[in-house]
């Protein structure tokens, strides 16, 4: 059963029992006044369950109005608990798009050392590649400088010959 409708019936039910405690209280003070002098006592109970009617309506109210509170609190709470609900999920979905954007992440840092690594090789090379072309050029100014002595030398050496053709230009030239 429902929590509105149990809260109804027991509203009724309490509205009868202090409707039904008024009734008896009017029938009391009817029968003291029949009674006369002897329903004096019949009287004082008449006035006590008056009493004991009003105070049954008054905590009917009380009770109504701290219904009414309650409903209006839960019905306030269960508000809350929706806007919590769909901010959650709002959380959720964003967290996905995260997780997401981290794994895109995290595969664009892989493409990129593979691409550092490969650059890295192929600057291992240039380098080894640079050291040898330096080494052969070294090789090649040492070979280049042993070429001009020994070519200094032979020009040195053929500077020295005298062949007969010389000679007439000499004597043209003296």
């Amino acid at each position: 059963m429902p929590v509105s409708t149990r809260l109804g019936a027991r509203r009724a039910q309490r509205h009868w029992i202090a409707f039904q405690t008024r009734v008896l209280a009017m029938n009391a003070a009817v029968e003291a006044g029949r009674a006369g002098e002897a329903g004096r006592g019949f009287a004082v109970v008449a006035d006590l369950v008056s009493s004991l009617a009003m105070r049954a309506e008054e905590e009917a109210q009380r009770a109504r109005d701290g219904l009414i509170a309650t409903q209006t609190e839960i019905g306030t709470a269960v508000e809350a608990v929706t806007r919590v609900d769909r901010a959650l999920e709002e959380i959720a979905a964003e967290v996905t798009k995260v997780h997401g954007l981290l794994g895109r992440m995290s595969e664009d840092n892989a493409a990129q050392s593979d691409a550092i690594s490969e650059i890295a090789t192929a600057i291992g090379a240039m380098d080894r590649s640079t050291q040898q072309n330096a080494a052969m050029v070294e090789q090649t100014s040492a070979a280049a400088r042993g070429l001009t002595d020994e070519v200094a030398t032979l020009a040195d050496q053929a500077g020295r010959f005298r062949t007969g053709a010389e000679r007439p230009a000499r004597r043209r030239a003296a």
